[in-house]
């Protein structure tokens, strides 16, 4: 910390100039924690997604796939495993436009969603599957 602090003060110095005070050590050191932790690592990884303020700020939705809902639910029926024909739980993601209230993409997974099935279904998102044939215009999402 005494690095940090140290290198805060010429920062300081060279940014707004000598005669600008900056605070004692031990503030420094109590304000460092606050904002990076006891590990002194960023916070983003540490808090839980309970912390976090909702309901302040307003999301204005301009266009189709401006703002697109992920949601993920275990389904209430069990699927048999290709392999074994044993019956197991599938979860059921989805992907909704909140423009055009539309199904954008959804994955079925045999087990609990994992960060690459999301990762998957927002590729799917964002690369879909081009139309069929016998499919109107009317049916096209730009």
């Amino acid at each position: 910390m005494k690095t940090k602090e140290r290198m805060i003060h010429q920062y300081v110095a060279e940014k707004f100039g000598a005669e600008v005070r900056v605070p004692h050590y031990t503030t420094l050191t109590k304000i460092w924690k606050e904002w990076f932790g006891p590990e002194g690592s960023r916070q983003r990884y540490l808090r839980s997604a309970a912390a976090v303020e909702t309901g302040k700020a307003k999301v204005v939705i301009t266009r189709p796939g401006h703002v697109v809902a992920l949601d993920t639910t275990p389904l209430p029926v069990k699927i048999l495993d290709f392999v074994f024909g044993n019956p197991m739980t599938a979860h059921l993601t989805l992907a909704l436009d909140a423009s055009s209230h539309s199904l954008v993409a959804f994955r079925l997974t045999p087990v609990s969603e994992s960060s690459v099935e999301v990762a998957m279904l927002l590729r799917d998102v964002l690369r879909p599957l081009p139309m069929r044939p016998d499919w109107g215009e009317e049916m096209a999402w730009t």
